[in-house]
């Protein structure tokens, strides 16, 4: 018996070296062929068994037994790849996988931080001043300019409540009533890791918009990058406006912190011909604080901060100033990946964001208050707020192979106040108070299904399933004895709910060649300003706005067809859209300098969008870019109003060693469609602008970014522009980067 033992001790002792070498390590990250972004969720297989899927940072992990192994790599949305790997017996074995999108037709993306060597990135060139030069980039996206600051998109003619912008699926909302503070202005580029745009009503994952949605994704921490560092400064001379900027990123073991800092002075701009446009300048700085703690192989918990100031800006198309803005994000995120062979991942957020926005006219010299057309002889401080709780609650499945199914739980609760002081410039003369938006509280559930079918190598169905429930009342007792002069004691109390559907099918030949067709049937909840908005003046035509709690929820139904070719050398993207718009929410004149926000019949929008690249060799790249909207409103019979004309760019770029420059021409057509019943447009002149732009790496850590755009200084104002607000003229800008990781 005692020489069993010891026979049976050696043997253990000797076994435990070759036990050791019966698995090897296997770990990698899974990225975006064209983005360079990395994809989390990606199934991975070795050899059919073994499998897992990447977490949130694209990184996966196996053990295998050393030797060859064949890896199958598949996500919805992407080519599926197999790769012949040899696992060695020591060491870990690392890979890097791109993976092909496969188009199907409901976003598109511009990638903000990190290199990408694709030619059709829409963001090589990386001089941006604020997320307004990223927005424009997109075909279809246009912005309403009231400064030089703070643009409004509008995506194919849709804006304010019509389209959703997001910061990471959370919601927030301005608080400014005469909308100078649009949710873009709460973030910065150093914040982003790409912008993705979601046209129409196909994708309904994060609002039952007809129009759209704007989703800013940040950069997180990442654990992958035990330290790295960034900063530019930057120069731009129509507005002398100098700007710095920061990021960093520190890991270590499971725990990951990225943080991020940048001020901007700008003052007065120039328009063309070196027109001065006064009182235009703006101070601005952004923070933000992420963190990751790694709980495991599959969980993590992540928090998110981003705070925003702005002060001293400037709004020559308006009759107001900013004088200060504050914002505040937070959120905590939980999220644990390959629960079960079905049950893919869960994830957990919730989040808070808070808006404060101070304007006056105390700036404004006395004659042009005494003189201006609308509330003369008075000065008009208004303060206004707006505050988001919510909740957002994502199960992904893989109910087969072949089927990808996203289950969306999402509440949030707006909380909205705005009111102004009247004083007149006469001390005789006592003041006045107005509320605007009496604390509107709108509570807002919403429950999404996302299922994704690849039926065959050339086939995939995408369906959205959407339903919103929508419960809304006011808090302010000042507001609601004004809203009573209208409407009945129970108007202030309203409950919507809204159902949408989508659906997208894609076939796809081969990697080269993909069609889309998109159909939506959605609802279009009325926002609160549209509700419950009291004597809201609107200067681009001159009335003043009051809400309707009795509003019906807009629907759309709409189509698109899209189609991709995609070669080596050779890239061509066209869409034709079509957008029929019910209960269209608008202002309908009641009495002489007021509206009241009225559903009219039918409305619809019309257009199309195309881009080519021609890619003549490894240097030398032509693009173009064209896209054109339409839209009339039956009732009046008459246009409907800020659609952009057709508009365009062409550009060609050369990329040799370190050195990348392009030219590029933008233009827009005469817009001779101007609305004169719904509002006061008039007719806009067209124009034709070059620029050009470069990059030069000096070493691997410094960059020099410069170039001209206007390089002619021509005077021109856009469509969208609120009271023909001049656009800028020449600019010359200079910024140096610095990386190091």
């Amino acid at each position: 018996m005692r020489l069993q033992k010891i026979i049976w001790i050696v043997l253990t002792f000797f076994s435990i070296p070759l036990m050791a070498q019966t698995v090897a390590p296997l770990s990698g990250y899974i990225y975006d062929r064209d983005e360079h972004t990395f994809i989390n969720d990606v199934n991975i297989q070795a050899d059919s068994i073994n499998g897992t899927i990447s977490d949130s940072d694209g990184f996966f992990r196996l053990n295998l037994r050393p030797g060859k192994h064949t890896l199958t790599i598949s996500h919805v949305g992407y080519f599926t790849i197999q790769k012949e790997i040899q696992i060695q017996e020591k060491g870990v074995t690392s890979l890097k996988i791109f993976l092909i999108p496969r188009i199907i037709g409901l976003k598109e993306t511009i990638v903000v931080e990190g290199e990408t060597e694709n030619p059709l990135d829409k963001n090589n060139n990386k001089w941006l001043n604020s997320t307004d030069d990223i927005m424009e980039r997109f075909e279809g996206v246009n912005t309403m300019k009231r400064a030089n600051f703070a643009t409004e998109p509008v995506i194919r003619g849709s804006s304010a409540g019509q389209i959703a912008i997001v910061i990471d699926d959370m919601k927030m909302f301005h608080a400014c009533i005469d909308r100078m503070d649009p949710v873009s202005a709460y973030i910065e580029v150093e914040n982003l890791e790409k912008i993705e745009l979601s046209k129409g009503a196909f994708n309904l994952t994060n609002s039952s918009t007809i129009g759209g949605t704007l989703n800013f994704i940040t950069s997180n921490a990442r654990l992958n990058q035990p330290f790295v560092f960034q900063t530019e400064a930057g120069y731009e001379s129509v507005s002398n406006l100098s700007r710095v900027r920061s990021s960093l990123n520190y890991a270590v073991e499971n725990w990951a912190v990225r943080a991020s800092f940048s001020a901007k002075n700008s003052n007065d701009y120039y328009a063309g011909n070196q027109q001065h446009i006064n009182n235009s300048g703006y101070k601005k700085n952004n923070y933000t604080l992420n963190v990751l703690r790694k709980v495991g192989e599959k969980q993590s918990l992540r928090f998110n901060y981003i705070g925003d100031n702005a002060w001293s800006i400037g709004y020559p198309a308006l009759i107001m100033d900013a004088s200060k803005t504050v914002s505040h994000l937070a959120s905590l995120q939980y999220n644990i990946a390959g629960i079960s062979d079905m049950f893919y991942a869960l994830d957990l957020k919730t989040y808070y964001t808070h808006v404060d926005h101070w304007m006056d006219d105390y700036k404004r010299s006395v004659d042009e208050i005494k003189n201006r057309v609308v509330m003369p002889n008075m000065y008009m401080p208004m303060f206004g707020y707006s505050e988001t709780i919510g909740t957002i609650i994502k199960a992904t499945f893989l109910p087969a192979r072949d089927h990808f199914s996203r289950l969306i739980f999402d509440y949030y609760r707006l909380n909205a106040f705005a009111d102004m002081d009247m004083f007149a410039l006469e001390d005789n003369l006592p003041p006045a108070y107005l509320v605007n938006i009496p604390g509107a509280r709108l509570d807002n559930f919403a429950l999404t299904l996302d299922h994704s079918w690849l039926i065959t190598k050339k086939v995939q169905l995408h369906t959205n399933i959407r339903s919103d429930y929508s419960n809304r009342n006011i808090q302010n007792a000042f507001g609601k004895r004004q809203l009573q002069a209208m409407w009945e004691n129970s108007a202030s109390r309203r409950e919507y709910t809204a159902n949408s559907f989508s659906v997208s099918a894609t076939y796809s030949p081969d990697e080269k060649v993909s069609v889309n067709l998109n159909l939506a049937d959605t609802h279009r909840l009325p926002s609160h300003m549209e509700n419950y908005g009291y004597l809201l003046y609107n200067v681009m035509d001159g009335y003043f706005y009051s809400g309707n709690p009795r509003l019906t929820p807009e629907h759309s139904r709409q189509i698109e067809l899209r189609t991709n070719i995609n070669s080596a050398n050779f890239y061509l993207s066209t869409a034709v859209f079509y957008n029929d718009i019910y209960n269209y929410i608008s202002g309908r004149l009641i009495e002489d300098e007021f509206k009241l926000y009225t559903n009219f019949d039918r409305a619809y929008l019309s257009g199309f969008e195309t881009s080519v690249l021609y890619k003549i060799n490894q240097h030398v790249n032509l693009k173009s870019s064209f896209s054109y909207t339409y839209g009339f409103i039956d009732d009046i019979n008459e246009v409907m109003p800020y659609i952009p004309p057709f508009q365009g760019s062409i550009s060609g770029d050369y990329t040799i060693s370190k050195l990348w420059f392009e030219v590029r021409g933008r233009f827009a057509a005469d817009q001779n469609l101007a609305a004169t019943k719904s509002t006061l447009e008039d007719k806009t002149p067209g124009y034709f602008l070059w620029d050009l732009h470069s990059r030069f790496h000096l070493s691997e850590q410094w960059e020099i970014k410069s170039g001209i755009e206007n390089i002619f200084d021509t005077m021109y104002h856009e469509h969208l522009s609120i009271n023909n607000l001049p656009a800028r003229g020449r600019n010359i800008y200079l910024g140096l980067n610095y990386n190091y990781n």
